[in-house]
């Protein structure tokens, strides 16, 4: 298309007998014309910024309508007076199959801002259409870390909405973009059978508990893993939810379902000490790190959350995406936290809604559970306790 065009002219100025000097000129030109309408010159390495010093809407456009494959969220994208190109990120030309990058298509802020500047980061969460986002301040650039990855309770995410909407939901209020420009051959939007997993665990005969970030627009619910079975599992159904404290009760739907026997730890409200020992049972990153129950173990780092959040521990203990939802044991296995979410830019930081708004949650709404409330295994060594506790921690997938 580029090339079609640059022959063009050139025949156009061949026919106008343009004088050989001003056509050498021309032709120095025509690379750096022909290179910036087919490639691009602004990528992101390490915590490093690269800056177009020109990049218009109709390269942009351009290099949508261009590029393979696009995802839902690229596009060219509007809030207020600022306009965006949400693309694929690239590792220096090669498109990064894990970021996004937004670069500042117009803004009228140009005392801190320039055209072609990268202004924030998206990376896929666990979800459909959520995305983690890194952000870069204004203050020189300086690579800043306002949210944390979304398999967590994220400060600031984005989510698509639909095909011309996105959000981002900051601290303190939500921005909306509206979409201007759709790329040619911009991919369908996901349909009912992307699946997304996470973590939980009984709370009485049939009910569970696990984050609401995990069941949220969820159209079915399974959940597997009793008695290490994995190839079939049990519907359930959303009973309770806190979207603001990321908690959700389930119900186990099925029939067939024998119910939980006899839990084994307590469900404790407690408040845990800074330095007490805790571990973490989950399922993460099952792509890669298959189906069995993982283990880790750390202590409570602080007893309060990200950005001082009293409703969550901080613990050392790592955890990945698919820990979402997962129990947060003390040394003796009972539940004193619900694990929500993990630090992006730390090592070993990761958070746990506190038990206690998960018993508010339930008085607030009625329900007929019973927590429970007697430790069968606090004598037991961690390899037997681990033993105990894993027909009672369970895989859930949604869809």
């Amino acid at each position: 298309m580029a090339h079609t065009y640059i022959k063009n002219i050139l025949s156009q100025l061949i026919k106008n007998k343009m004088n050989k000097y001003k056509l050498f000129i021309l032709l120095l030109f025509i690379p750096i014309i022909s290179t910036a309408q087919i490639t691009r010159s602004t990528y992101r390495s390490g915590n490093e910024i690269y800056h177009v010093p020109i990049y218009s809407e109709q390269q942009a456009r351009f290099y949508l309508d261009n590029a393979k494959e696009l995802d839902p969220v690229e596009g060219i994208w509007s809030s207020g007076e600022d306009k965006y190109s949400i693309e694929k990120d690239f590792d220096g030309f090669t498109r990064n199959s894990e970021y996004y990058r937004a670069v500042l298509l117009y803004t009228s802020k140009s005392n801190v801002s320039k055209i072609g500047d990268i202004r924030f980061f998206l990376k896929k969460g666990t979800s459909p259409n959520i995305y983690e986002t890194t952000y870069y301040s204004y203050s020189n650039l300086n690579f800043t870390s306002y949210g944390i990855t979304y398999d967590i309770k994220p400060i600031m995410t984005i989510s698509l909405l639909n095909e011309h909407t996105l959000t981002i939901k900051w601290s303190d209020h939500d921005n909306t973009f509206y979409r201007v420009y759709s790329p040619q051959n911009v991919q369908p939007k996901e349909d009912k059978k992307s699946m997304w997993t996470g973590t939980c665990f009984a709370i009485d005969k049939k009910h569970i508990v696990t984050n609401y970030h995990v069941i949220q627009d969820a159209k079915l619910i399974n959940v597997k893993g009793m008695y290490d079975i994995f190839n079939s599992g049990h519907s359930a159904e959303v009973v309770a939810s806190d979207k603001v404290n990321d908690i959700a009760i389930l119900k186990i739907t099925d029939n067939q379902f024998p119910g939980f026997g006899n839990i084994p730890y307590c469900v404790s409200n407690k408040m845990a000490d800074v330095g007490e020992d805790i571990f973490v049972l989950g399922y993460p990153l099952t792509q890669t790190m298959g189906n069995e129950i993982k283990l880790t173990n750390g202590i409570i780092s602080s007893r309060t959350g990200f950005q001082g959040d009293i409703a969550n521990y901080q613990m050392s203990a790592p955890i990945q995406p698919g820990n979402s939802g997962g129990p947060m044991f003390d040394s003796k296995g009972d539940v004193i936290g619900i694990v929500c979410a993990h630090h992006a830019g730390a090592e070993n930081a990761g958070y746990a809604i506190k038990i206690s708004y998960l018993k508010l949650l339930i008085e607030s709404t009625g329900l007929n559970i019973a927590l429970p409330s007697n430790n069968t295994i606090s004598s037991l060594s961690l390899p037997e306790k681990v033993k105990r506790l894993r027909d009672f921690v369970l895989y859930i997938e949604c869809r």
